[in-house]
């Protein structure tokens, strides 16, 4: 399975037909996250005008497709890899650095 990746607003810009069919087939359910990384998420979340739900979705299907491509191209499944608290946080700020660069540079222009 290929999963094709656009990013999603709360205004519809970006809406595409695989977001049109998950809004009309979704499945709720909890999720845990540490204080931190949660403060992390809707930060990131509200930088980009988006929802918590958007956010998680669009980072779930970006490493789906990581995974996949890392699959294809080393013939290996990256399914047994288990991610710490700590690592995660880490990996919630980097992204946080990157959309924070990204900003700058959009209202550069």
């Amino acid at each position: 399975m290929r999963v094709h990746i656009r990013t999603i607003t709360r205004h519809g810009r970006g809406k595409s037909p695989e977001k049109y069919h998950m809004a009309h087939n979704t499945k709720t359910f909890n999720v845990s996250f540490p204080k931190e990384l949660l403060a992390l998420v809707d930060e990131a979340a509200k930088r980009q005008f988006a929802s918590r739900s958007d956010l998680l979705r669009t980072a779930a299907l970006e490493y789906i497709q990581k995974e996949q491509d890392g699959a294809h191209h080393d013939g290996q499944s990256t399914h047994d890899a288990c991610v710490s608290d700590k690592e995660a946080i880490d990996v919630a700020n980097s992204l946080l650095e990157r959309y924070k660069q990204d900003f700058r540079n959009l209202s550069k222009r």
